[in-house]
């Protein structure tokens, strides 16, 4: 009764199915469990490859080709080489994206071209790129959404849907990916934070200039991002939301109607204090649902291609251990992720390892949404009733013809607006998909 059919297709987040012989039935239980440090360890960079070896182990099927979704970051590159490990002279499919016919500005902002290549070369695989440049995003937003039963906010579906196409072309069963490690394995800005907090200032002004240094940004973005974005932004929200008991936007949310907004009560508990601790926010981010409702659309589309997808990352123990390391281990010497790179030197190339940026996928969507504005217009003209009854359509026909008029060096900048139209978009597809719907 808690899943969206009658019939149970999928769990809820920290359910789990209970067999009862005696009875012969099958029951929901919902088991509230979470993920978190057991104790504080000294961080051993042996045992954390250890564990994601392990779970890499206990994942893959031996006799069944394996491919690898590889996009040159640090995640899918100590997926690719503990993997190669495990399978000694067995040779690894390895997928990739790349984006040869954007305009050089944005192609330079999401080429990772020189990292692909770097560890297919370091594990011999047999590389395939998939050209990125030109895509129909409204069908494959359109097939996950009819996959999915639901709303699903997915804009970088496709990478997924093409690489399970050429997946099944290559007879592959089964794709691991790097999905979820960034937040098993943290960042470690929260130790950044705890130290602000905590006002260790000295502490906290050298580990900025060193993040700042290795990151090559200024140190005025950084305390930005730490101070006002992380800190003082999500606290004032939060009071604000308990005080009127209401959802407040502080961005470019619009084009909800202020009456539906104020007739939308929620409960305090929905929005809670945001954690700014470093254990508290890494064990935060780790238990957040976010990493089921992800998986279960990647889910779908990998069972669309009947392909099985692992994501290593996502481990019982990897994660536990991982919550119980110290902040320090996390960010050290200007180094995000300092305990991964830490655990797999030797073994990762060092043009990966050390690799401090992360590229923007994202622009290949907005350069080909935006080519299909045209055809978003045409369906929102005339939306579903509910639609019109929740959203201010004078506010939304601004952001379109404001976006459609937008030169493609100018998306990047107004990226929040292209996700707000996206997200009506798949809203009111999914309505006018429904039979039957009470609103």
């Amino acid at each position: 009764e808690d899943t969206f059919y009658k019939e149970i297709k999928c769990l809820p987040s920290f359910s789990a199915l209970e067999v009862s012989h005696k009875d012969k039935g099958i029951k929901l239980v919902k088991k509230k469990f979470f993920l978190e440090a057991k104790a504080e360890e000294i961080f051993e960079p042996s045992k954390l490859r250890k564990l994601l070896e392990t779970s890499i182990k206990n994942k893959i099927t031996r006799n069944e080709k394996i491919g690898l979704l590889l996009s040159g970051g640090l995640d899918s590159s100590s997926i690719a080489v503990i993997t190669k490990r495990l399978l000694n002279t067995e040779r690894i499919n390895t997928i990739s994206f790349v984006f040869p016919d954007l305009g050089k500005s944005l192609r330079e902002k999401c080429d990772e071209t020189n990292f692909q290549n770097s560890i297919s070369k370091a594990i011999n695989s047999i590389h395939s790129p998939i050209n990125g440049s030109e895509i129909d995003i409204l069908y494959y937003t359109k097939l996950l959404v009819d996959l999915h039963g639901q709303p699903a906010y997915f804009p970088n579906s496709y990478i997924f849907f093409l690489a399970n196409q050429k997946a099944k072309n290559q007879e592959i069963k089964q794709i691991l990916t790097g999905a979820g490690g960034d937040s098993i394995i943290s960042w470690g800005y929260e130790n950044l934070r705890e130290q602000f907090i905590k006002l260790k200032l000295f502490k906290f002004l050298m580990g900025v200039k060193k993040l700042a240094s290795r990151r090559r940004i200024g140190r005025k973005n950084i305390l930005k991002t730490l101070v006002f974005n992380d800190i003082i932004k999500p606290m004032v929200l939060y009071i604000l939301i308990k005080i009127s008991g209401h959802l407040i936007f502080t961005s470019n949310k619009k084009t909800l109607k202020r009456k539906f907004v104020y007739k939308t009560r929620i409960l305090n508990y929905i929005y809670k204090a945001p954690k700014v601790l470093s254990t508290s926010y890494h064990k935060m981010v780790v238990n957040a649902p976010d990493h089921q409702n992800i998986h279960s659309l990647l889910k779908n589309i990998s069972d669309y291609g009947n392909i099985r997808l692992i994501s290593p990352f996502y481990d019982e123990d990897l994660a536990c251990y991982s919550l119980s390391l110290s902040g320090e281990v996390k960010l050290k010497d200007g180094y995000e992720r300092y305990a991964l790179r830490k655990s797999l030197k030797g073994l990762v190339p060092d043009l990966n390892l050390y690799r401090q940026d992360k590229a923007n996928v994202g622009i290949s969507f907005l350069v080909n949404f935006h080519k299909q504005i045209d055809e978003i217009i045409l369906e929102l003209k005339d939306p579903h009733p509910y639609f019109k009854k929740i959203i201010n359509l004078s506010k939304l026909g601004d952001y379109l013809d404001f976006f459609k008029n937008l030169k493609e060096k100018e998306l990047l900048k107004n990226q929040e607006i292209a996700s707000e139209i996206y997200c009506l978009y798949i809203i009111n597809y999914w309505l006018n998909k429904q039979q039957n719907l009470t609103y």
